[in-house]
């Protein structure tokens, strides 16, 4: 395994990266609207933060929703899909999504009432707090949706999700959670997944237990967002934040940290090492005929519409829904669509050279999984909490390496059902 695994950087992105990626879009996700029915303390919307530009209780246009639409039916009807079949999510995001469903109604009978582009299918989704789901639960099977309801685990760990009167709203969530289970199983089955976010008053192998006793499902749980925290707000924050390397590191939950380790740090931490290392796995069969000194970009980041486009109430074009919007990529208005491939790209480049003053002398260049969104000061002096020198990078790789040893199942489960 080559430790100090070199490639040719690449500072230039090309303004076809992000048509292409548009032309393959897998997600488009509308904030639905602002407005919220809960005060989360840890919101990344919230007072802790400073990457919004909205005003509360706003609503998006369903004009500047039918013009993005418009926008993308015509680039894929005009462009074939580099897939024998592709499958895009319509997402609606809030706030609450759910307090504005004539919107998300009006959204989804406008792109049924269009042809369907060559080659690709529709699903929609949401992720809701669940307050409303006793009320559109009917809606929201009859038109399949895909749902990540978020549950933070028992009524103690969830009570960072308080209403506007500060209750707490577990049993509301928990009590309409049961309902739709109860009322629509085989949806429930298929259809539904949790998330919770790990605070100071949870502990990530209890969250998991409880919802799965509760609702035979094992939630994804998030730390909360380390990005944009105003300095006036740190100590508040650092009183909320809990790292689950913490519960992985635990002597108390050794058995749990083997029932799940597909999901530790560990391991996942491993497999980028392995895929990036070992010279022995590619991701996907191009990679097989890729030619020697193959080109890659400084760290992890998505390109443009990788992924998906997040669309806020104001209508601000942005790569991701955790991204401040300061780097917007575009603007659709009631008068039209402004996206510039020339201008994101030339953005990218921008960020690209800013960053590489720091990935030029990091040794974890073949293993960075870090966004350049999330690093201080990227547009003038950037400051990467994932830099790391060549002790640091050896300490890190060797301290994997150890854990594979005293851990050979683990390499085992990683060839067989991992890559």
């Amino acid at each position: 395994m080559d430790l100090y695994k070199s490639y040719k950087y690449v500072l230039n992105l090309s303004d076809t990266v992000p048509y292409k990626a548009l032309v393959n879009l897998r997600q488009l996700v509308f904030e639905v609207t602002s407005n919220c029915n809960l005060r989360c303390k840890y919101c990344g919307y919230g007072e802790l933060y400073n990457t919004r530009r909205f005003s509360k209780g706003e609503n998006m246009s369903f004009i500047i929703a039918k013009n993005i639409i418009d926008y993308l039916f015509n680039l894929w009807n005009n462009n074939e899909v580099d897939y024998d079949h592709r499958q895009t999510f319509i997402g609606f995001y809030g706030g609450e999504p759910l307090l504005n469903i004539p919107f998300i109604k009006k959204v989804i009978g406008y792109i049924e009432s269009l042809p369907v582009p060559k080659r690709r299918s529709f699903t929609y989704a949401m992720t809701t707090n669940g307050i409303l789901l006793n009320r559109y639960m009917d809606y929201l099977v009859e038109k399949k949706f895909v749902l990540l309801i978020s549950l933070d685990g028992d009524k103690y760990a969830h009570s960072y999700r308080i209403d506007s009167r500060g209750n707490n709203s577990f049993d509301k969530v928990f009590v309409n959670t049961k309902q739709l289970q109860k009322k629509y199983p085989d949806f429930f089955a298929t259809n539904v997944s949790f998330n919770a976010v790990l605070t100071d008053r949870g502990d990530t192998f209890n969250i998991k237990n409880f919802i799965y006793e509760n609702f035979g499902k094992y939630p994804t749980v998030s730390e909360i967002n380390e990005s944009g925290v105003l300095e006036k707000q740190k100590d508040k924050f650092n009183e909320i934040f809990h790292s689950s390397d913490t519960d992985w590191t635990n002597p108390k939950n050794k058995e749990y940290t083997g029932k799940f380790i597909e999901i530790s740090p560990q391991f996942r931490s491993l497999y980028n090492i392995l895929m990036s290392l070992s010279g022995n796995s590619f991701r996907s069969y191009n990679s097989l005929m890729a030619k020697e000194g193959a080109t890659v970009y400084p760290t992890g980041t998505c390109f443009p519409f990788d992924r998906k486009l997040f669309l806020t109430v104001g209508g601000d074009i942005l790569p991701c829904e955790r991204i401040n919007q300061k780097f917007s990529l575009g603007k659709v208005t009631e008068q039209g669509v402004n996206i510039d491939f020339k201008a994101i790209a030339k953005k990218y480049s921008l960020y690209y050279r800013k960053i590489w003053s720091l990935c030029k002398t990091c040794y974890a260049k073949p293993v960075c999984s870090q966004c350049f969104f999330y690093v201080d000061n990227l547009e003038t002096k950037p400051v990467c909490l994932g830099y790391k020198n060549k002790e640091e990078y050896d300490m890190y790789i060797h301290s994997r390496l150890n854990y594979l040893a005293e851990n050979p199942d683990i390499y085992l489960k990683l060839m067989r059902e991992t890559f």
